[in-house]
C-alpha cells in the first residue's frame, strides 16, 4: 500500500518515468510467501527440494521474460514478469508442501505469538539484508545515469551470482547449527566451520579467479556488438569478486545469531552496515564512479560478514572471538 502511493515519487527520484514500478507490486506479496515456504524447507533440512525450488524460481522468471518477448509486450510492463513468476511459483510451492511435506493449516495461536515476537526482533535485519546488496545500484542511479546503472548492474549481477556460493553454504550450515545448539552439541558447530573452510574456501577462491580471468573473453563473445559494456565493467567485476572471496571466510556462518535465537543482534549489525554503505557510496561514487560503488559494497560485504560471525561465535560459545 505504501509503495503504491509513493510509486510516482520513486520514478521521478531515479529519473525513470514510465518505469512500470506498479507492475512489480503484486509480486511482492507472493515473493514474501515463497520466501517463507523456501526457508521452511531449509529449516527442515529438505536441501534437495530447497535447491531444486530455488533454481526453479529463477528459471521461471527467465521463462516469463521470454514469453513477454515472444508476445512483443511493451517494455513498460516488464516488471509484471516478477509478479507472474512469483504467483506461479507460489502455486507450485503450495502443491508440493501439501503433497510431500505437511498439510498446511491454520497454526496454533501459541506459535503465531512466538513467531511474531521473534520476527519483530529480526524484521529489520531480514528486510535490510537483501536491500543492502542493491544500495549501490540505487545510488548510482541517483548520482550518475541509467547507462551507468546498466553497465554496473551487468557486472554486479555476475559478481553477486558468484556470491550465491556462500549463500548456499550458509543455508546448508544453518539447519546443522540450529540442531547442534538445540541439542547442546557445540563441538559439531566448530567441526562444521573447520570442515567448510578446509573444503570449500580454496574452491571459492579458485572459482573467483577463473571468473575474473574469463569475464572479458566469454561475455564479449556472448554480447557481440554490445561488448563495450564488458570492457567498461571489467574493473567492477574484479573488485566485487575479490571482496566476495575475502568475505567467504566468514559468510557461510553468519546465521549463528539467528540460530541461537538472537535475531535482534543480527538486525543491529545489518542496520549499521546499511548506514555505512550509504555513506561510503555517497563519498566514493562522485569521485570514482561505478568503481566507487563496487569498493563500497565490497567493503561492507566483508565488514558485515566478519562482525556477524564474530558476534555469533561469542553468543554461542561465550568464550571465543575468532
Amino acid at each position: 500500500f505504501i509503495l503504491y502511493n509513493i510509486a510516482p515519487f520513486i520514478e521521478k527520484l531515479f529519473h525513470s518515468e514510465g518505469l512500470g514500478f506498479l507492475a512489480i507490486l503484486p509480486g511482492l506479496i507472493f515473493f514474501s510467501l515463497n520466501k517463507v515456504l523456501l526457508m521452511s524447507l531449509n529449516g527442515l533440512n529438505f536441501m534437495g527440494a530447497y535447491a531444486f525450488f530455488n533454481g526453479t524460481r529463477y528459471l521461471m522468471l527467465l521463462f516469463f521474460v521470454f514469453v513477454y518477448r515472444f508476445l512483443s509486450f511493451d517494455s513498460l510492463y516488464i516488471g509484471s514478469v516478477i509478479s507472474m513468476s512469483e504467483f506461479t511459483f507460489f502455486l507450485i510451492n503450495i502443491l508440493f508442501f501439501n503433497l510431500k511435506v505437511t498439510k498446511l493449516s491454520f497454526p496454533d495461536p501459541y506459535w503465531i505469538k512466538k513467531h511474531f515476537y521473534f520476527g519483530i526482533k529480526g524484521l529489520w535485519g531480514g528486510a535490510l539484508y537483501d536491500s543492502n546488496m542493491h544500495i549501490d545500484i540505487l545510488m548510482i542511479g541517483y548520482f550518475l545515469s541509467d547507462k551507468a546503472v546498466g553497465i554496473y548492474s551487468f557486472a554486479s549481477l555476475i559478481g553477486f551470482g558468484f556470491a550465491q556460493l556462500n549463500l548456499v553454504l550458509k543455508n546448508t550450515c544453518d539447519p546443522v547449527f540450529g540442531k547442534a545448539i538445540f541439542e547442546k552439541k557445540l563441538d559439531i558447530i566448530r567441526e562444521t566451520i573447520k570442515k567448510v573452510r578446509r573444503k570449500y574456501f580454496p574452491f571459492i577462491v579458485a572459482v573467483g579467479l577463473i571468473l575474473i580471468f574469463l569475464y572479458n573473453p566469454v561475455f564479449k563473445a556472448i554480447m557481440g556488438k554490445d561488448a563495450n559494456i564488458i570492457e567498461k565493467s571489467k574493473s567492477v567485476i574484479t573488485i566485487i569478486v575479490i571482496f566476495v572471496i575475502i568475505s567467504s571466510y566468514f559468510w557461510p556462518f553468519i546465521g549463528l545469531l539467528n540460530q541461537k535465537g538472537k535475531p535482534e543482534f543480527f538486525s543491529i549489525v545489518i542496520m549499521i552496515s546499511v548506514v555505512l554503505n550509504v555513506l561510503l557510496n555517497s563519498i566514493l561514487i562522485p569521485v570514482l564512479g561505478i568503481n566507487g560503488a563496487a569498493l563500497s559494497t565490497g567493503f561492507i560485504f566483508v565488514f558485515q560478514s566478519a562482525v556477524l560471525y564474530v558476534l555469533g561465535k561469542k553468543v554461542v560459545f561465550l568464550q571465543s572471538w575468532h
